[in-house]
Order: structure tokens, then C-alpha cells, then sequence
């Protein structure tokens, strides 16, 4: 029987809350469809929003529109994060599920490991499409929403309908609240279910008895394609760098905040989110570490027997007649030597920096509007003389 294709099945293509589209008639993980089910579920966060303030605003319910449209934070929430975290099971998906594949493509996975290689896919499809986990995205996103509702958080005032101690929610209050915010928590919750897939994916592949090669010239037996998953990652990067920068350009844009306050913040949303994506990539950390020490014993004795010989061939007895040097003898010992010092430089974890430079500053990139309307340009000037000095 041929192997499970992760390509085919689009193994981490889709995933929850995408059942949840489905039922309410925005299927399809192809590119019209993924684009429709983002453009649709932006238009269900905002717009209702938008209109219940304007219809407040325009019997004085509220206090108008003005706040409405400054609140920065909700904007990008629902006009950019969560469409973005759509379009990403589509770019960030297929890209998994080729890296998938390629265990399969690139020969590390031998035939008869080919059932375990299987298992591993059917088992994941079967988690994928689990009713238990839509169910479960869908209550955690109104759990942690009701937590948010019920904790002693300033309310922006164009949420509020009517003055005193403890203002009610006015429609567009509750809009946002009950329907704008949990979809967005649902999206967040399936990648994070979505990353869980992949760890475990990537766990039980590592099980397996993989054919794995301590010279390869990637460092990593091998294994440096799977490396690459951190730049798939990179959209989601930016859709948490997004809502993370839309709370601190409210923060300094509507109340004053120094932008230098939110600095503890970028660093550690950067932490969090080179663990979320990195950490995956530690499973193979065990694998890794008996090649390059079996690559070290075998390689190593070879680099020194061959050493030995040249140097009792050349170095023990007068040779006058022609340089050592011209001989084949030291190309050969150059070329295993080069060969063996790739087993030496072996890295344990199959990171590839561009990779992980790809997610910082996918992370970062929202930040830097802020940076530029926050700070005057004679500061930025400063500082970038500074650090061309």
C-alpha cells in the first residue's frame, strides 16, 4: 500500500474552526474560498460594530463615533489579525504538509518505517477533523472572553451606553464582546491546536528509525528542510505582532503612553513566539545526538587511520625525489578531512537562521508604523547616526 501523502490530504491545511465555517456556509480551503471565508468573517467583526455605534451616535446612546474611530486596537484586530489568520492556514498549511512529505521524498523514511510514517498521518487527519476539538476551540474562546468581560478592564467609552460607576455594554459593546472577540480567540486557539498537530506530527515521526546522514552538508543529517517551517510560520508571526502593536499605538496614540513603556512587552512577545515556533524542532534533538556521536566515533577513527598513514608514508622516511605535496595522497586525507569536520559541526537542533530571523521580523513589522508616527524623525535620525558611528 503507498504511503499516506501529507500534500494530498493537506494535512495541516485545515483544522479548527474551519468545520465551524463550514456549517454556517463559508467552505472551502481552496485560495477563492479561503480569501471569501476571511473577507466575510472580517466583515462579521466590523461591520455590525461600526453600524450599531453610527446608530447609537445618531440617537445618543452613545458618545459618538469619534471614539469608535480611534480605537486603533480594534481596527487591526478585525480588519487585519483575523483575516490574516484565515489566509495563514493556506500559506502556512500547504508548506507544512510539503515539509511533511518530504521524510517521505528525501528517503529518511525507509520502507519499513513506511506504516509508522502513515500512522503518524492518519492519526493527525483524525485530530485534525475532530468534532471534540471545533467544540472545545469554540468554548475556549468564550471562556477566556467571559474572563475578560468580568475582569476589572477599562472599557473603551464607545462600548459603554449610558455614565456612572459601572457603565452598561452598549449593542456595539456587545457585538464586539460576544461575537468580534471570540472569533478572533477562536482563530488564535486553532493554531495553537494546529502547532500541537505539528509538534506531535513531528514527535512521532522522529520515532522512527530514520535513515539519518552524518555528513550531509545541511549539518543536520538531513533533516534541515524541516528547519524551513519557521518561515511558514512567519504570517501568524505577524498577525500576534499585529494585535500586540495595535494595543501599544492605542496605548501611546489615544492615552499618552511613551512608547519606550511597551518595551518589556515586544521582548517578551518575541520570546513567546520564537518558543511557540522553535521548540517543535527539539524533538529531533535525540536523533541528532546519536548520529553526530556515532558520526564522531566512526568518522573520527577513519580521519585518524588515514592520518596515520600519510604520516608514516611521508613524514617517517627522506623523500627527495618529488613534493609530498603533489601527491594524490594529501588530496584524498583533504577531502575526508573536509568530510569529517562537517560531522564535527553538526548542530543538534535542525534550526535554520534565516528561519528564525524570517520570524522576528515578521513579529517586529507592525511595530514600525508606531515607531515612525510615535517618535519625531530627528530622534530616529539621531539613533540611526548613532549606530552608523
Amino acid at each position: 500500500m503507498p504511503s499516506a501523502d501529507p500534500v494530498s490530504e493537506g494535512l495541516f491545511a485545515k483544522g479548527a474552526p474551519q468545520r465551524f465555517h463550514r456549517l454556517i456556509g463559508l467552505a472551502g480551503s481552496d485560495p477563492s474560498g479561503v480569501r471569501r471565508r476571511a473577507v466575510v468573517t472580517s466583515a462579521v467583526s466590523w461591520v455590525p460594530v461600526f453600524v450599531l455605534t453610527a446608530v447609537g451616535a445618531a440617537f445618543s446612546w452613545n458618545s459618538g463615533l469619534a471614539p469608535f474611530a480611534s480605537d486603533v486596537a480594534l481596527h487591526v484586530r478585525t480588519l487585519l489579525a483575523t483575516p490574516l489568520l484565515i489566509v495563514a492556514e493556506t500559506l502556512c498549511g500547504a508548506r507544512l504538509a510539503i515539509i511533511a512529505g518530504q521524510f517521505l521524498r528525501s528517503g529518511l523514511v525507509s520502507e519499513d518505517e513506511e506504516p509508522r510514517f502513515d500512522a503518524a498521518v492518519t492519526s493527525t487527519l483524525r485530530l485534525r477533523d475532530s468534532w471534540l476539538t471545533e467544540i472545545a476551540v469554540v468554548l475556549s474562546a468564550y471562556a477566556v472572553t467571559f474572563v475578560l468581560i468580568g475582569a476589572s478592564i477599562e472599557t473603551p467609552v464607545w462600548q459603554q451606553a449610558g455614565a456612572g460607576p459601572t457603565p452598561r455594554y452598549s449593542p456595539a459593546g456587545w457585538w464586539e464582546a460576544l461575537v468580534s472577540t471570540p472569533i478572533l480567540l477562536a482563530l488564535i486557539f486553532g493554531w495553537f491546536w494546529r502547532l500541537f498537530l505539528w509538534t506531535r506530527f513531528l514527535w512521532l515521526v522522529s520515532r522512527t528509525n530514520l535513515k539519518l546522514v552524518a555528513t550531509h552538508p545541511d549539518l543536520t543529517a538531513g533533516l534541515g528542510f524541516v528547519g524551513y517551517s519557521l518561515r511558514a510560520f512567519s504570517p501568524v508571526a505577524l498577525a500576534f505582532g499585529a494585535i500586540v502593536a495595535a494595543k501599544a499605538a492605542d496605548g501611546v496614540l489615544n492615552h499618552g503612553a511613551a512608547i519606550y513603556a511597551f518595551r518589556h512587552s515586544v521582548l517578551g512577545l518575541v520570546a513567546v513566539v520564537l518558543v511557540l515556533f522553535c521548540a517543535p524542532l527539539l524533538v529531533f534533538t535525540g536523533k541528532l545526538l546519536d548520529c553526530w556521536r556515532n558520526g564522531v566515533f566512526q568518522y573520527g577513527a577513519a580521519a585518524a587511520s588515514m592520518g596515520r598513514e600519510l604520516e608514516r608514508k611521508w613524514l617517517a622516511g627522506e623523500r627527495v625525489e618529488r613534493a609530498p605535496f603533489d601527491a594524490p595522497d594529501f588530496s584524498t586525507t583533504t577531502d575526508l578531512y573536509s568530510i569529517v569536520e562537517k560531522v564535527y559541526d553538526m548542530k543538534l537542533v535542525p534550526l535554520d537562521l534565516k528561519g528564525v530571523l524570517a520570524i522576528v521580523f515578521a513579529t517586529l513589522a507592525p511595530f514600525v508604523p508606531l515607531v515612525l508616527v510615535a517618535l519625531p524623525f530627528d530622534v530616529i535620525a539621531d539613533k540611526l547616526t548613532g549606530l552608523l558611528r
